[in-house]
């Protein structure tokens, strides 16, 4: 149910695809109910595109966090990224602090095989996806192509980051500090 919530293109085609049974029948027969369905056929699709557009899921909350740390590790921002770091990952903080003073961050893409997925407490999650960074390290721009997995803990209503792993799109694991990286 929740591919509704999140996909507005299956509602566009399955409506689409009711709405053109519902013409075809009204075109054929002419009767006011074929019409009248139709019509409904187009009040549910706009419907159900509004609801998907409101109601916003789980993963959907996962999605958006880790976009807005894209966005932090992007614009350079250390004290920004750390905020989305949860406050018991030390190790984590003190390698983004390391990490990122080496570094400036040009562009992060994140492509669009992302995979969410929530733990069965609803308090954890995990997403999956390749991205793209362009950093500029000692005077040399580099582009790293990674596999990354993060898990994230809800904690306080927000999404915090505990632990990734990055690996080599071809599978390979990559050390995680930046320094070992390039």
């Amino acid at each position: 149910m929740t591919i509704l919530l999140e996909q507005p293109l299956v509602i566009l085609f399955v409506g689409a695809i009711f709405v053109a049974i519902a013409a075809i029948v009204w075109t054929q027969t002419q009767q006011p109910r074929a019409f009248f369905a139709m019509l409904a056929c187009i009040a549910a699709v706009a419907g159900s595109l509004l609801l998907e557009h409101f109601v916003v899921t789980t993963a959907e909350e996962v999605e958006y966090r880790l976009h807005e740390v894209a966005r932090a590790l992007e614009a350079n921002d250390i004290d920004r990224v750390l905020t989305f770091v949860s406050a018991d990952s030390t190790e984590l903080q003190a390698e983004i602090r390391r990490s990122l003073r080496m570094v400036n961050v040009k562009k992060i893409s994140i492509k669009s095989n992302l995979k969410i997925q929530i733990g069965a407490s609803g308090k954890s999650a995990e997403a999956k996806f390749n991205a793209v960074a362009t950093l500029v390290a000692y005077g040399s721009e580099t582009v790293l192509p990674r596999r990354i997995v993060v898990n994230y803990r809800l904690e306080a209503g927000q999404w915090q980051v505990v632990n990734y792993e990055a690996f080599d799109p071809r599978g390979e694991h990559i050390p995680k500090t930046l320094r070992d990286a390039m």
